[in-house]
């Protein structure tokens, strides 16, 4: 189902503007374009339990994160909010957006010391190969009292050219059946973000792969999203 869907087109584009959220009926998993909207999906799923320890799975191109807070005193919990309060929530300065793509760690971070995260981004060249990403998810074990983010970034406009989507699709199909796993052996305390960045997507290549990297998610997770639908008109 969609939580959130963009009635109109866009006009220029903005990095913190959103199309879509979407959410499966049955599963803990929630699909967008902005990655900012990740934050307010895990606490609305982490407030259904009761947790000592958070971990975070980070799968990115590149690291969301070290961006300025700005904090305004007395803010509502991101779990109370709903998801029009959480898009509009201005910073402290009041002349941006709070939430951002590259912040929103951060702001979990600051709210969850209990937080241990896995950074599987690009950035860190230390873990950035796919079989160290494939042997963590291969060993996972997560105990009783913690809960679990997998938190995924396509990042699709970094892959324009045919043979490097290739690869990049096929080393995610590896890591997308391993979440599906991941999905149905700790269901009642997991959650999954993916994000596409589609509105930093131009070029008929590169929307080409985007839609190529929604049919792999849909058919490795075994969801049903129609999202293309969704997004075409705002390709035109």
């Amino acid at each position: 189902m969609y939580i959130y869907q963009r009635s109109t087109p866009r006009i220029n584009y903005d990095a913190y503007e959103e199309i879509f959220l979407w959410k499966d009926d049955n599963l803990p998993i929630y699909v967008m374009d902005n990655h900012r909207l990740a934050l307010w999906c895990w606490e609305q799923e982490y407030a259904k339990g009761t947790y000592s320890k958070i971990r975070v799975i980070h799968i990115d191109r590149h690291w969301d994160g070290n961006a300025c807070l700005n904090i305004p005193p007395n803010i509502k919990p991101v779990g109370n909010m709903s998801i029009d309060e959480y898009q509009d929530q201005q910073n402290s300065l009041g002349n941006f957006k709070l939430f951002l793509w590259d912040n929103y760690i951060d702001y979990f971070k600051q709210k969850h010391l209990n937080l241990e995260i896995k950074d599987f981004s690009s950035d860190n060249k230390s873990v950035r190969k796919w079989k160290t990403i494939i042997k963590y998810l291969d060993n996972l074990v997560v105990n009783p009292d913690e809960f679990l983010i997998i938190n995924l970034d396509i990042d699709a406009f970094f892959t324009p050219n045919k043979n490097p989507l290739n690869k990049w699709l096929d080393k995610m199909s590896l890591v997308l059946w391993r979440v599906k796993k991941c999905l149905r052996q700790y269901q009642s305390k997991i959650v999954v973000t993916i994000a596409f960045s589609p509105t930093c997507c131009y070029g008929e290549k590169i929307l080409n792969g985007l839609v190529r990297e929604m049919k792999l998610i849909e058919r490795d997770l075994d969801i049903d999203m129609n999202l293309w639908k969704c997004l075409a008109p705002f390709y035109k």
